[in-house]
């Protein structure tokens, strides 16, 4: 990939991105979070947000046999890559939009539309989502592909959605947008320094990724 600024529309076009299972989860807290918002908040109408230096790793396609069902996606000219540096400002943003679609499908004005007429910019929801989520493979739907996600982990909607989506309280809750209105900002479910002291390396990672400690934060 070249070493050039890139739009993250440009970025997600027709790639399937995986963070490798030596990675470590997610780790954000909240004065990342809080940095991140501020940049966004305070961006200025004709500038662009930087969101950091990205680097990815193209992938043969032995390295992604283990991809399943995903692998429709690659099969139908999608290029999958591994996330190597940029993670935790990729799954922020990921997270965000999320949370963004759902506020918008939310609205009274929207209440019974499809996502092909609810419009968010110059897009459709319909056309967000999948550019940016997810994708369901045809002609059933029944098989749903996240555009980014943990490699080794379930991909499935169930643990997209809800430990990786939900992995953020602060993210999450900005979907009530008097909190962004008034200047508040929601703290994370849990600090780092309110984690239990003695963690086992079987036990849930208290970061809320879904993993385990020692495939999470404990990994050493």
């Amino acid at each position: 990939m070249a070493n050039e600024l890139q739009p993250l529309s440009l970025l997600f076009q027709n790639r399937l991105f995986r963070i490798p299972d030596y990675q470590r989860g997610y780790a954000w807290l909240q004065q990342q979070l809080v940095d991140f918002w501020d940049d966004l908040v305070n961006l200025q109408t004709d500038r662009y947000h930087y969101t950091g230096l990205l680097s990815l790793k193209p992938l043969k396609s032995k390295e992604t046999i283990s991809w399943g069902e995903d692998l429709w996606l690659v099969e139908n000219g999608y290029k999958p890559c591994h996330i190597v540096d940029g993670q935790q400002r990729i799954t922020t943003f990921v997270i965000l939009l999320n949370e963004i679609v759902g506020f918008v499908r939310g609205l009274d004005e929207n209440k019974g539309k499809s996502d092909k007429e609810i419009t968010l910019g110059y897009e459709t929801v319909e056309e967000i989502v999948s550019k940016y989520i997810c994708r369901k493979r045809p002609p059933n739907g029944v098989v749903t592909t996240y555009l980014f996600g943990y490699e080794v982990d379930n991909p499935s909607a169930e643990y997209m959605f809800q430990a990786l989506l939900g992995v953020s309280e602060y993210l999450y809750r900005l979907r009530e947008l008097s909190l962004m209105y008034d200047g508040k900002i929601p703290l994370m479910v849990q600090e780092r320094a309110n984690w239990p002291k003695k963690i086992g390396r079987n036990d849930p990672c208290p970061c809320g990724s879904g993993k385990k400690y020692k495939f999470c934060h404990g990994k050493n």
